[in-house]
């Protein structure tokens, strides 16, 4: 079942033609020494970038908060809160550096970029860019270290000149879930993997009539938000129940478009309005945990825990490295320990679902 075409790009994989990203070793490379290096090469090319096209990718308040990094680079440049002995007992290696970019500069951004390849930004020079989902993934050479960066420019919704809430939330990777050796996405795999709890099987009816019987929630989660997936077609008295299941119609995004509300998700999932405390705890993984053991119950521990390990180990889950399953799997089995040990779950369970996934 492993398949290389499921690749889901993460820390520092880019290849252009003979030039691939390398990753930061700190046991070899001084994090604080690095860091100031890099930062002001990022500012340099947004002095650069509003220079030729009138426009900021970055206002001087969001890169003096350094709030344009996303996931775990916004602590990688955390020098004040965090130390290197710190930060490298956690991370002994850094790749992909994440920032935010304003969705509505793509076209403007993706100019740029083609007519500055081989130009040279304080330490960084420009050697070329590959586009994917919602970003760019740029290759950049390093003099002072001596390799090559890679650098995503996350097109994200702004208003402002400042990151939305949401686009905050969907890009976040909380300090204390990177110490606990989790990445970012396994917050996000949590959100989407709460929708398990509610699966019910259901009729699914199409628009030329055909019919299909399938597990499926009604609310689904994504890095666009939260929205209704299914729509209950009417019967004589209720919803229509056709032999013993319920009925629905698949809704499109363009129908049903996605809410990224935190409070209204929040009430969606454990049902009433959050405190500030939960408001926070929604932020990362071991949080949402906390919020689960307080709101569900063991059945619904289980549901949920059955929904992630799909998520990680199933017939759609994606890889997180190119070319290295061991690093794919020991990164997964970390969520999943961290998730059955904070509920309460044996994690013998989805062996076998583990053990197909790396065929």
């Amino acid at each position: 079942m492993y398949n290389f075409r499921q690749y889901l790009k993460m820390g520092g994989n880019v290849v252009l033609g003979d030039q691939a990203a390398q990753r930061i070793d700190l046991q070899k490379l001084v994090r604080s020494e690095i860091v100031p290096v890099l930062y002001a090469s990022l500012k340099s090319i947004n002095q650069a970038f509003q220079r030729d096209t009138g426009l900021s990718l970055w206002s001087d308040d969001l890169i003096d908060s350094k709030k344009f990094l996303s996931g775990s680079a916004f602590h990688f440049f955390n020098l004040e809160a965090i130390g290197d002995k710190e930060f490298s007992s956690v991370k002994k290696s850094v790749g992909d550096l994440d920032t935010k970019v304003p969705d509505a500069m793509s076209p403007f951004i993706k100019k740029w970029l083609d007519s500055h390849h081989g130009d040279t930004y304080g330490d960084l020079t420009l050697i070329g860019y590959k586009e994917s989902v919602g970003q760019y993934i740029t290759l950049w050479r390093s003099e002072k270290l001596g390799q090559n960066i890679q650098i995503d420019m996350e097109q994200l919704p702004f208003i402002d000149g400042l990151p939305t809430t949401w686009a905050e939330f969907s890009h976040s990777s909380e300090w204390e879930d990177l110490q606990q050796g989790l990445k970012g996405v396994a917050h996000k795999y949590l959100l989407r993997a709460l929708n398990a709890k509610d699966l019910q099987k259901v009729l699914i009816r199409m628009k030329s009539g055909k019919e299909k019987e399938v597990m499926s929630a009604t609310t689904a989660f994504s890095v666009s938000g939260v929205r209704q997936k299914l729509e209950p077609i009417a019967g004589k008295n209720g919803q229509e129940i056709k032999n013993g299941l319920p009925v629905f119609r698949e809704l499109s995004t363009s129908e049903t478009g996605f809410n990224t509300n935190l409070d209204d998700i929040f009430i969606l999932y454990f049902g009433h309005e959050p405190s500030e405390s939960e408001k926070k705890q929604m932020w990362s993984f071991t949080g949402m945990l906390q919020l689960i053991k307080k709101h569900y119950n063991k059945s619904q521990y289980m549901q949920i825990a059955d929904g992630f390990a799909n998520t990680l180990w199933g017939s759609s889950a994606q890889v997180l490295y190119r070319d290295d399953p061991e690093k794919d799997l020991e990164e997964k089995t970390v969520m999943m320990d961290v998730l059955c040990h904070t509920l309460g779950l044996p994690t013998a369970r989805w062996d076998a679902l583990k053990r197909s996934f790396y065929k």
